[in-house]
């Protein structure tokens, strides 16, 4: 059970000299999490009666990568931040909103270290000065992270509210920090490789 009344919410954001399109491709690929965020040990979609089905229709349609994600389930699994230990919890995705300069997934969970909760993810498009460098000209993007969390009852009741709620808010600001920092070394440094990739043919 938990206590609603005591939900909360934290925020942290970064800009990423990256391409829109190669950053939210970056935060799509759930599959390929390990690679980008340190603390992402594994990343795998939950099979269910209806994989097999949804698998077949995604292999003959033309449906967007954002179509085949929508209300997909994932099992991730996590190093944590403060204890160095492992720990396994499911995602559903559970909504996305798509405009040309600013899109948004939520993952949503319904257990992770004591509280329920989602994560939205919302890339912007941002205004860049240019130098005449490839490299300077894309227009660079903003990732904020938004993570909601509901805690437990027994949470709350062994820790008290207070030191409930700041444990959970300190733990977000750490986790959240980090993948924003890895999120935006990876896209980086693939936007890099692609431009000395097509200037080099």
């Amino acid at each position: 059970m938990f206590i609603e009344r005591f939900g909360f919410s934290a925020s942290e954001k970064v800009a990423i000299n990256a391409p829109f399109d190669l950053v939210w491709e970056a935060i799509l690929n759930i599959e390929h999490y390990p690679s980008v965020y340190s603390s992402c040990c594994s990343a795998k979609r939950i099979e269910d009666k209806y994989s097999g089905h949804r698998r077949r229709q995604t292999e003959t349609s033309d449906d967007s990568l954002e179509i085949q994600l929508m209300n997909s389930k994932w099992e991730i699994v996590r190093v944590s931040t403060l204890e160095n230990q492992q720990y396994k919890f499911s995602v559903a995705v559970t909504q996305m909103s798509l405009n040309e300069n600013k899109r948004s997934i939520t993952l949503s969970t319904s257990k992770v270290l004591g509280a329920t909760g989602s994560l939205k993810l919302v890339l912007e498009r941002k205004d860049n000065e240019t130098d005449g460098n490839a490299e300077s000209n894309w227009q660079s993007c903003e990732v904020t992270a938004i993570l909601s969390l509901i805690p437990y009852k027994i949470f709350v009741e062994l820790l008290g509210i207070m030191c409930c709620i700041c444990l959970l808010k300190w733990r977000a600001k750490m986790a959240m920090d980090c993948d924003l920092e890895d999120l935006k070394q990876a896209c980086e440094v693939r936007a890099k490789q692609r431009v000395r990739a097509s200037t080099s043919n």
